[in-house]
């Protein structure tokens, strides 16, 4: 797929601007809610533009979505799901943060680029086509009992959705093996890929946080389902995920929070 070489060229260009903004030292931050690690960014926007831009250019009938604000061409067929800079908090701080650049058609991920420009670390994928890791392919077959399993879990923001994922986790603490908060979503499933995570569950997720990152996941072998529904709505606004590293302990995750 012609796109899929484009968003990953276009996600190593933002991860580099957003990585000299940083060094640059003003990232000009600004609060987005009461929550302290829901903030925006100089680069987050910079980002944003800079990918919008070059898919208006490219593909000019394709609506775009980008996280901070940015929309045209609604009601297209095809459609691009922007994260500019998944994890602005840890980003602000130094630490691991995504570049998410995903791609939709007919309300369906079919492509995803995430880029982790701290350790140039790129996972790509369309659908029925596989995923890599900078070039490489990957899949993620391991079985993993839930006794074993390393959880990671976030939200978005706060107030209700906070809770909501504590009803979740509560049930699950005493049954997996350790249990850690994440401040990057993107960062959570390219931790189930790799090995760090098996599986991860967040309340309050967006569009922007998943378009990429579901097909990534899916493709490498992982599986992906939304809490409250069968089918996983990149249109909705809020969308409470598990990612687990394989189907057989998605189930059994499920069975404990549903």
């Amino acid at each position: 797929m012609e796109a899929m070489s484009f968003a990953r060229d276009l996600a190593r260009r933002a991860g580099e601007l957003a990585l000299e903004i940083r060094r640059d030292g003003n990232l000009d931050i600004e609060q987005k809610t009461a929550e302290a690690q829901n903030i925006v960014t100089r680069a987050d926007r910079a980002c944003e533009e800079l990918i919008a831009a070059a898919i208006r250019q490219r593909y000019p009938n394709h609506a775009v979505r980008g996280e901070e604000g940015v929309a045209n061409q609604a009601g297209s067929r095809w459609q691009w799901i922007i994260d500019p800079i998944d994890g602005t908090y840890n980003f602000s701080r130094g630490r691991i943060f995504s570049v998410s650049i995903g791609l939709a058609h007919d309300g369906e991920s079919v492509a995803g680029a995430l880029f982790f420009p701290d350790d140039a670390v790129l996972l790509s994928a369309t659908r029925g086509g596989g995923a890599d890791r900078n070039g490489t392919r990957i899949e993620r077959s391991s079985v993993v009992k839930l006794a074993d399993a390393r959880l990671a879990f976030d939200v978005s923001a706060g107030g209700d959705e906070v809770r909501e994922i504590a009803s979740y986790r509560q049930p699950l603490e005493a049954h997996v093996a350790s249990v850690e908060r994440t401040y990057c979503s993107t960062s959570a499933a390219r931790g189930i890929i790799e090995g760090t995570y098996d599986a991860h569950i967040c309340g309050g997720l967006t569009p922007y946080d998943i378009a990429a990152a579901i097909v990534i996941l899916r493709e490498a072998g992982c599986a992906v389902a939304c809490i409250d529904q069968k089918h996983i709505d990149i249109d909705r606004e809020k969308i409470p995920l598990i990612m687990a590293a394989d189907p057989q302990l998605l189930e059994e995750i499920e069975t404990l929070v549903l």
